[in-house]
């Protein structure tokens, strides 16, 4: 199952991409889910995941590219593909780690070239993609991409590779969503991402992708064996 979502306020258009993507599922023998949005404020309200949007940059109200910008902001893990008259705003992309541009009018071969790596990256992610719950707000991530979570309080600081993100809620509560994805926690104040750990240093520290984070003492010999298990099973 592939659950896609897709922006576009032209009626014309939105009916031809729902034909490409009828033809997609049926010539790649996938199931899709998609539902069709005529603007970024209705994605927006009850946002709740998907594996791909197709955004069209030029909507009314919030253009696409603000929306996929508000979509980051809970979601770094689902895949952003931009439908559009022009390549002109590709910087805009980077900024929101969209995979690919559509050109408009969408023709079939392009689209499904898209589909085809999101699918990929779907089937490789699905299962690490993590939802942190705080009850006021959800944050989607991809496991792989969080390097640590560190808590002050009950305010948990989520450090990711493309930045950083805050939810609320004690810290025991993230160590349980996030079991069995290779998180350990090192610190009564801090869980880390085995795989980012690069090295230890001492006795009360690691280094987790350039960044240094305490390691308790009555933590450590849990932590190495737990880091040593990481390592063997990756080899």
């Amino acid at each position: 199952m592939l659950a896609i979502t897709s922006v576009e306020d032209d009626p014309a258009a939105a009916v031809e991409l729902q034909r490409h993507l009828r033809r997609y599922a049926a010539e790649r023998g996938v199931e899709l889910a998609h539902t069709s949005l005529p603007d970024g404020e209705s994605l927006l309200t009850g946002y709740d995941g998907a594996d791909l949007l197709l955004l069209d940059v030029e909507l009314p109200g919030l253009d696409g590219v603000a929306v996929a910008r508000r979509v980051r902001e809970v979601d770094r893990a689902v895949g952003i593909v931009f439908v559009t008259a022009s390549a002109g705003h590709a910087v805009a992309g980077y900024e929101v780690d969209a995979l690919e541009y559509v050109l408009k009018p969408v023709r079939y071969p392009a689209l499904a070239r898209a589909l085809d790596r999101v699918a990929a990256r779907a089937a490789s992610r699905r299962h690490r993609t993590v939802v942190l719950d705080s009850g006021a707000r959800q944050l989607r991530l991809d496991a792989d991409d969080v390097l640590v979570l560190a808590a002050s309080g009950h305010h948990v600081e989520v450090r990711t590779l493309s930045g950083r993100y805050g939810v609320r809620g004690p810290l025991k509560q993230y160590e349980a969503a996030l079991a069995g994805d290779g998180f350990v926690r090192c610190h009564h104040g801090f869980l880390v991402n085995l795989a980012h750990v690069v090295a230890v240093d001492g006795l009360d520290a690691a280094l987790v992708d350039g960044t240094t984070v305490p390691v308790g003492r009555n933590r450590r010999t849990d932590f190495l064996a737990a880091l040593t298990d990481h390592l063997a099973s990756r080899r």
